[in-house]
């Protein structure tokens, strides 16, 4: 019988704690999420910044960019726009609170996570965009 209790307890810490505790952890590490996003974003600005520098000189000496240089650029702009987004609705919701305090778990937890997988996103997006042997240039000018 004490058994059937144990089994029947660790299923409804299974199926409840789990899931509450995960979602509570987003809310816990929002701050750090934010700032991770953040520094992600820096470092996809300075690579897209390196690359459109060269970019722009192909450009300029008549030369074709490949079609994926522009996709990995454009794609570079969506992410960045998303964290303007998630850092729009940080400062929305810190409004009126003193040092962010009134931030309630619900909206930490979404941005939190959000902040979290455009993380990701950015990373793959960086590891894409093979910057040292990153050929830019389709056609030479002859």
């Amino acid at each position: 019988m004490d058994q059937f209790a144990i089994s029947i307890g660790a299923k409804i810490s299974e199926y409840a704690v789990e899931p509450i505790g995960r979602w509570l952890c987003y809310s816990f590490r929002y701050s750090s999420n934010i700032e991770n996003m953040k520094k992600e974003e820096e470092l996809l600005r300075v690579d897209k910044n390196s690359l459109q520098l060269r970019v722009d000189a192909a450009i300029r000496n008549g030369e074709k960019i490949y079609d994926s240089v522009n996709s990995w650029l454009a794609k570079v702009d969506a992410e960045t726009e998303k964290v303007s987004k998630v850092l729009e609705g940080s400062a929305e919701v810190k409004t009126g609170c003193s040092i962010g305090a009134c931030l309630d778990l619900k909206q930490r937890h979404r941005l939190s996570r959000e902040a979290e997988r455009i993380v990701k996103d950015m990373a793959e997006v960086r590891g894409k965009g093979n910057l040292t042997k990153f050929p830019i240039v389709l056609l030479h000018k002859s």
